[in-house]
C-alpha cells in the first residue's frame, strides 16, 4: 500500500488553492445539510397541513350544515315572537310541539391546537398561517357561541306545555329570542369570510342540502298550533 504524504506549500497560489478546496467542501456539506433539513420540513408541513385541511373540512361542513337551518330557525322564531306577543296582549296563543332548535354541530380544533405548538408552523408561508389563524378564530368564535345557543334552546323546552306566563317570564323569553336571532344571524355575516378562507387553504366547501340535516323537519315545521 502507498501513502502520499502531503505535499508542502511552496507558495501562495498553492496554499489559497488549499485553502479554496477546503472551503468548498464546507459549503458542499452546509448545502447537503441545509438540503435535507428543507426536505424535512416540506414533509412536517406537508402531513400537517393535511391534518389542518381534514379538520377543517369537518368544521366548514358543519357551519354549512347550521347556516342551511337559518331559515327554517328564523320562521321558527318569528312564531315563538308571535306566541310571546299573544301572552301580552292576554290572548295567549298555543304550540303545536316543544319548540326544538337546529342542529348545532361541535367543530374541531384538536389538529390547530397540535400545530400552533410545533416548530413546524413556522415554515409556512406566512399567508398561511394567516389564512389559518383567522379561520380557526372565527370558527372558535362559533363554537363558543354555539353553547350559549344550546342553552337559550334547551330553556325554552316545555314552553308548549305552559299554563301560566307572567311578565317577568315574558320579559325573559323576548330576551332570550333576540338573543337567538343575533346568534341565527352571525352565520349569515361570518359565512362568507370562512368559505373564502376554506378556498385559500384549498378546503372545498359546498352547500349542504336540507336532507342531510338532522332533525331538519321538526326544525323547519309548523310551530304555532292552529287558532
Amino acid at each position: 500500500m502507498h501513502i502520499h504524504k502531503p505535499k508542502p506549500v511552496r507558495n501562495l497560489i498553492e496554499f489559497l488553492s488549499e485553502i479554496s478546496v477546503i472551503v468548498v467542501g464546507i459549503f458542499i456539506a452546509l448545502a447537503g445539510e441545509q438540503l435535507l433539513e428543507g426536505f424535512h420540513w416540506r414533509h412536517e408541513v406537508a402531513e400537517t397541513r393535511a391534518s389542518l385541511s381534514q379538520e377543517l373540512a369537518q368544521d366548514v361542513r358543519d357551519m354549512e350544515l347550521r347556516s342551511a337551518e337559518s331559515a327554517c330557525a328564523s320562521a321558527r322564531l318569528d312564531e315563538l315572537t308571535r306566541f310571546e306577543e299573544s301572552w301580552r296582549r292576554g290572548r295567549p296563543l298555543k304550540l303545536a310541539a316543544p319548540p326544538q332548535g337546529p342542529f348545532l354541530p361541535s367543530y374541531q380544533d384538536a389538529a390547530w391546537s397540535q400545530a400552533r405548538a410545533n416548530p413546524v408552523f413556522t415554515h409556512m408561508p406566512l399567508s398561511a398561517r394567516q389564512a389559518y389563524s383567522h379561520i380557526y378564530l372565527l370558527i372558535g368564535f362559533l363554537d363558543d357561541q354555539r353553547q350559549r345557543e344550546l342553552d337559550d334552546w334547551d330553556n325554552l323546552a316545555g314552553l308548549d306545555q305552559v299554563r301560566h306566563l307572567d311578565d317577568r317570564d315574558l320579559m325573559l323569553l323576548a330576551r332570550a329570542l333576540q338573543r337567538l336571532r343575533r346568534y341565527n344571524g352571525f352565520y349569515a355575516f361570518n359565512r362568507p369570510t370562512i368559505e373564502e378562507l376554506a378556498r385559500k387553504l384549498h378546503i372545498a366547501s359546498k352547500p349542504v342540502p336540507l336532507s342531510q340535516i338532522p332533525f331538519i323537519d321538526h326544525v323547519c315545521a309548523p310551530l304555532l298550533a292552529p287558532a
